[in-house]
């Protein structure tokens, strides 16, 4: 289980993890618990996680660490027993600056590892889809989008939230969401 946690004013990520009978699996984290801060005075609200094929866990969600405080995508890979993977991105946490504010609502993973999340991002009042492909180390994919970032909007005017994202067999992303 993924979620947030408040510790001393600040949004923390927090995983659980339980064995097949509902119990704590005390081999993770803390009796079977994680809270972990991304950075000082900084809060994570999680919104998403995949288990990778070797069992790691990534985490993807928003922060308040842009600019003036506005959104600001992460993931976070843990290890299988909870620790933070330091050999991802950079300590283990990535962050992607946007000169405007972006929220990220979904997560995959492509079957070469590569890392897909996925959110709204906002141009001029007016969001758009907004998808961002990461390699297995957490350094955005260039040869993706535009330098790793794919934007799509819904013509002038209109207003579009990406809630989801999955992937089809030919590879094709899939993304789910409204517009209005």
């Amino acid at each position: 289980a993924a979620g947030t946690v408040n510790n001393k004013g600040y949004k923390h990520i927090a995983l659980a993890r339980y064995n097949s009978d509902g119990s704590p699996d005390q081999s993770f984290g803390n009796n079977g618990l994680v809270d972990f801060s991304l950075d000082f005075q900084i809060s994570a609200f999680v919104e998403n996680m995949v288990i990778q094929q070797d069992d790691k866990i990534v985490v993807a969600g928003n922060s308040n660490k842009g600019i003036n405080g506005s959104l600001l995508p992460f993931i976070t890979r843990f290890n299988t027993d909870g620790t933070v993977d330091k050999g991802f991105g950079q300590g283990g946490e990535v962050f992607t600056p946007f000169q405007n504010d972006t929220k990220i609502s979904s997560i995959a993973l492509q079957p070469d590892s590569k890392i897909l999340i996925g959110g709204t991002y906002a141009y001029l009042s007016f969001p758009k889809f907004l998808i961002l492909r990461y390699l297995p180390n957490g350094i955005l994919d260039s040869s993706f989008g535009a330098d790793g970032v794919a934007k799509q909007g819904f013509g002038s005017g209109t207003f579009a939230q990406l809630n989801s994202l999955t992937l089809q067999k030919n590879g094709s992303i899939i993304c789910g969401g409204y517009e209005q």
